[in-house]
């Protein structure tokens, strides 16, 4: 339990808040609220016997004090009191110590809620809608998915469901309807996470998306940082990590508001315009995150569905001959999942199979041309395994000129951030680098009947590994969003690749593995603003005698560590922003 609460704690504060200054007036309107121990209480100014009513109660996130939300829920108000039919809402949000919510006091901070808004007249049968921002929001999403009898739906902002909550297929389970919002500036809880993510496993992988567009809704609100869904000074975490909001206080309030009374309407009437809001949402944001998904899914990112085990084979369709399918360690072998990857599981990168193994194989360039081609495979592996060894592989060899097909492998790892295993959004969900195993260039052109191959031609002339990155950073530049690439472009902080580096054999093994790919940021980039340097560390073995050796000695190889499209897409979005568009540092903000 103290592990569980320690990384529960831990989680929410790394999802803290967002951006500056208060919204003009905001003051005024904190007369309107009646605020008992610090605790925010504001019933609604149009309750009649006619009028459905309902209540939302907001959990602070940490550093922010609950009035800074006053802002947020008379907007929700008073768009409720103006809409058709009308709802009076009743609005609170309790002020707890240190302004940090826990595991020990979200209880009690909620029932105080409750039980202050029917002393002002709030009747007991009223549905409770429970919102949660940040920090709020990670404690309310374990607090409600612990203990959902006594209300009616969750909403999530900078918050979002726990990768804990799905299921084998990677589709979450929660007990109440939830909303989530994510805001597209969101320097805390990422767009990538907050919305890409959540939307793919909430509403894409849903066996009724239209029913998930209700119940388990993602929307992402454009030009929203993390502090706009509150209002007054940041807190040190939020400054420090936030991006510059491209909207209004106002305008971020009115897009919030839209959207949490859409779900209130849907959830509680059944409100068939509610249910088209939610749908049209559901849509634009689908578009929205387009991009993001796409470069996931060519990552193969275990966050979006399970890898599969080519070991222990569950998806038929992955057709992977595992090579050399031997153990080093005589008496060892791999001990059986549990449980299996589903059926669907991804097989490897699509990126690593469809682009990166046929760039490194160059059969295109061979002088004179020629009619082989490739077909790859890729399975995710620890490459450092060796109960069972799993290296790259071609199957088959072709003759001079002939039109044949090559059959090859490779093998892939996976890497993230330390801290991604918390999943708080507060870093980049996408790996930080893909270990990959490919076959060199030499093998390909000697599997493809090409004679006395020179390997320095072939492999060591030239970058293999930056070619194979230049082409990913220029499918990412062309899926991006054109407003996104364009924020890029002109305040962003861009990558380049540079050369790679050799990593041969060290004394205590290949030093290539522990290379790590390196981000380089240089200060005299164009128009006098830092760009990041991405390096490879490459590892080629020669094909000694075109590959006819045992599979304890192996050649032909020509590994990489290749940047994931999905990393860039990340890059783009988020984390080329911080240098120049953040609230920490915006002073050579170049926006006209």
């Amino acid at each position: 339990k103290n592990q569980t609460l320690k990384k529960v704690v831990f989680s929410g504060l790394s999802r803290s808040h967002g951006n500056p200054a208060m919204v003009g007036g905001s003051l005024l309107l904190l007369v309107a609220a009646t605020i008992s121990d610090g605790d925010v209480i504001l019933p609604p100014t149009n309750v009649t016997d006619s009028h459905f009513s309902v209540a939302v109660i907001m959990m602070q996130g940490a550093g922010i004090s609950a009035s800074a939300y006053v802002p947020l829920l008379q907007r929700i108000q008073e768009d409720a009191a103006a809409a058709v039919p009308q709802i009076a809402v009743w609005a609170g949000c309790p002020q707890v110590s240190l302004s940090t919510v826990d595991p020990v006091n979200i209880a009690g901070a909620i029932s105080r809620t409750v039980d202050a808004l029917k002393a002002k007249g709030m009747a007991k049968t009223t549905p409770v809608f429970l919102m949660g921002h940040s920090l709020g929001g990670a404690m309310l999403e374990l607090y409600a998915h612990d203990h959902p009898t006594g209300f009616k739906a969750c909403v999530f902002m900078g918050a979002f469901i726990s990768r804990s909550r799905r299921d084998n297929e990677g589709r979450p389970t929660y007990p109440l309807p939830t909303l989530t919002l994510a805001g597209e500036l969101d320097g805390l809880a990422r767009i990538t996470r907050n919305g890409a993510e959540a939307f793919h496993a909430q509403v894409q992988l849903s066996e009724n998306r239209t029913q998930a567009s209700i119940d388990m809704g993602v929307v992402v609100l454009p030009g929203v940082s993390h502090m706009q869904y509150a209002s007054g000074d940041p807190p040190a975490l939020v400054k420090a990590r936030d991006l510059m909001p491209e909207v209004t206080y106002d305008a971020a309030h009115a897009a919030m508001s839209t959207a949490i009374l859409d779900f209130v309407r849907a959830q509680t009437l059944q409100d068939p315009a509610a249910i088209k809001a939610l749908l049209s949402a559901a849509s634009v944001t689908e578009s929205f995150v387009a991009p993001m998904v796409e470069a996931l899914q060519l990552e193969g990112s275990p966050f979006l569905k399970p890898p599969c085990n080519s070991d222990f084979v569950t998806n038929p369709t992955c057709r992977y001959p595992s090579w050399p399918a031997k153990t080093l360690i005589p008496g060892q072998h791999p001990k059986t999942p549990d449980p299996l990857p589903p059926s669907d599981c991804t097989c490897g990168s699509p990126w690593v199979i469809n682009k990166a193994h046929k760039m490194m194989a160059g059969l295109d360039q061979i002088p004179g041309g020629s009619t082989a081609s490739i077909v790859s495979n890729d399975a995710f592996h620890d490459v450092s395994d060796v109960t069972p060894f799993h290296l790259a592989h071609i199957f088959n060899t072709c003759s001079a000129g002939a039109a044949c097909v090559l059959n090859a492998t490779t093998v892939d790892m996976l890497m993230f951030e330390t801290l991604e295993s918390e999943d708080t959004g507060f870093v980049s969900i996408s790996a930080v680098e893909m270990r990959v195993k490919l076959k060199s260039r030499e093998a390909f052109w000697q599997a493809a009947g090409v004679a006395n191959v020179d390997s320095n031609a072939t492999d060591l002339t030239g970058s293999r590994c930056k070619e194979i990155n230049a082409a990913a950073l220029a499918w990412a530049v062309s899926a991006a969003a054109p407003a996104t690439m364009a924020r890029y472009t002109k305040i962003g902080e861009p990558y380049v690749m540079g050369d790679d580096v050799n990593s041969p054999i060290g004394i205590t093994g290949p030093t290539w593995i522990k290379k790590a790919l390196q981000y380089n940021r240089q200060t005299n980039g164009p128009n006098g603003r830092s760009f990041v340097e991405v390096v490879s560390p490459r590892f080629f073995v020669k094909n000694k005698n075109d590959g006819n050796e045992p599979y304890t000695d192996p050649v032909g190889m020509h590994y990489c560590k290749l940047l994931s499209p999905a990393r860039i897409m990340e890059w783009i979005y988020v984390d080329s922003l911080r240098m120049y568009d953040s609230l920490n540092n915006h002073t050579v903000n170049t926006r006209g």
